[in-house]
């Protein structure tokens, strides 16, 4: 099975587990941070990505939605998004609570 899955018309489907620690890649090529798990509030599935230092202090999160997320060349990247758009999507430190198990499936556009 290929680490990403079989790509259709919507997007391709992926397992939570197998985002979790990627790198990800902003619109003008810039490192964001890494996938550190995926929400879901209804309907409406958000990435949520970790930022911090290299020592993993002062780590900041970020959720966002699905939509403005893609994956080519096997890389998590939103295209459309910077980093200083990343900063009005800050959040808190998220409960573990809120995650999606690792063995769940979610599409995004690839």
């Amino acid at each position: 099975r290929e680490l990403f899955g079989e790509a259709n018309a919507l997007g391709r489907f992926v397992r939570v587990a197998d985002l979790e620690g990627r790198s990800v890649v902003g619109a003008g090529g810039e490192d964001l941070g890494e996938v550190a798990g995926v929400t879901r509030d209804g309907e409406d599935a958000r990435l949520l990505i970790e930022s911090g230092d290299y020592l993993g202090l002062d780590e900041t999160y970020y959720f966002v939605p699905l939509s403005a997320v893609s994956m080519a060349d096997d890389e998590v990247r939103l295209d459309f998004l910077t980093e200083g758009d990343l900063d009005r999507m800050r959040e808190d430190d998220p409960e573990a609570d809120m995650l999606l198990a690792d063995d769940e499936e979610i599409s995004i556009r690839g």
